[in-house]
Order: structure tokens, then sequence, then C-alpha cells
């Protein structure tokens, strides 16, 4: 059996199955931890995804990528 941790991962590489992704979020939904792990990876995805449409909260941070 692999960990949540595992399962957060493999849910970001499209790797988890509907019975493995049902199983993911009743755990999510049951961890605060887990959950802003969660978010936190969102994030983290949605900028790699697009370096180009990345805010930077803070006007001071160089924005040459």
């Amino acid at each position: 059996m692999i960990s949540n941790e595992e399962k957060l991962s493999a849910l970001f590489d499209g790797e988890l199955d509907a019975a493995e992704l049902d199983e993911f979020i009743d755990a999510v939904s049951d961890d605060p931890m887990l959950e802003n792990k969660m978010s936190l990876y969102s994030l983290l995805s949605l900028s790699m995804a697009d370096r180009n449409k990345a805010i930077p909260i803070n006007k001071n941070v160089n924005t040459s990528f």
C-alpha cells in the first residue's frame, strides 16, 4: 500500500486510477495537512506549467525567468 504522500505525487503525475483517486479525495477531506500539501502542489504545478503567467507577490522579485 502506498502512502498518501506517494498518492499525492501520483495524482499530479496522472497515475491514479478512478478508485485510487476516490480513496485519495476521502483521505484529503479528513486530513487538513494533506489538504494544504495538495493546495501547495497545485500552485507549484500551475506555476511550472506556464512560468510566464506566474505573478510575483513581491514587487522586488526579479521577473526575468
